[in-house]
């Protein structure tokens, strides 16, 4: 979009207004509790917004940082929007699966711990527990799924009508993976020293407030994995 630099420093000041006031809705006593009561009842559609919502931002603060703009073209901000939200409900699916499968898993095998244990050691070690299996077992799934996703925008240079109507190629786009960035960063660095302590304060919050503290999470680590790229690339560039 064509914004002049005093106008984009507006709308960092706007797009930031927002974000805190979407974090503010959890925790602001006048909202807090419509905030509970609307997400509890509505578990995937309100997680469906929160990461259509969130998600969507952190790309274009990612895109911000690096380019100087919140917008390009190609980006592809309707089937982006889309794609988070739907990430949005399978987090949500996969977290109720967690929660509940891990608690079983600790009885199992003997390690005490639950959400309503009454000592802070047992509620830890439970958050702690179903952050490492969440982040072991699903986040690469995720974050495979979602690379595939991104590369399928791509090729539908952003437009919404040719991402849903365009048949995806995985064997390709699988084939355009950097494995440096995937394996090497995002598998073998983010997952075990951001994702699974960052998710083992998400599991410990209130079972509505999960969803929205995960989109948090999100953000910074679209941050993370774009800052990682963009590395990549200018090495790339300066190797040739």
């Amino acid at each position: 979009l064509p914004f002049k630099e005093n106008n984009l420093r507006y709308l960092d000041i706007v797009f930031a207004v927002l974000f805190c006031s979407l974090c503010a809705l959890a925790v602001i006593p006048a909202t807090a509790h419509s905030f509970k009561v609307w997400t509890l009842a509505n578990p995937f559609l309100s997680s469906f917004i929160k990461f259509a919502v969130l998600g969507t931002f952190g790309e274009c603060l990612a895109l911000r940082i690096y380019t100087g703009r919140y917008y390009a073209s190609g980006f592809g901000m309707a089937p982006k929007t889309i794609m988070w939200g739907v990430n949005g409900v399978f987090i949500a699916a996969a977290f109720a699966v967690f929660t509940a499968g891990t608690g079983n898993l600790m009885q199992l095998i003997g390690i005490p711990g639950s959400p309503d244990s009454a000592s802070v050691f047992g509620k830890c070690l439970w958050a702690f527990s179903v952050s490492v299996t969440f982040n072991l077992v699903f986040s690469p799934v995720f974050m495979l799924f979602h690379k595939l996703t991104d590369t399928h925008i791509m090729y539908a240079g952003g437009s919404l009508r040719r991402f849903l109507f365009t048949a995806p190629a995985p064997s390709r786009y699988f084939s355009e993976i950097n494995w440096d960035i995937m394996w090497g960063f995002s598998f073998k660095k983010t997952i075990p020293l951001f994702l699974i302590p960052a998710n083992t304060i998400t599991f410990m919050l209130p079972r509505h407030l999960r969803i929205l503290s995960a989109g948090v999470i999100g953000v910074g680590l679209g941050l993370i994995l774009a800052a990682a790229l963009h590395k990549a690339k200018r090495a790339a560039a300066q190797a040739a």
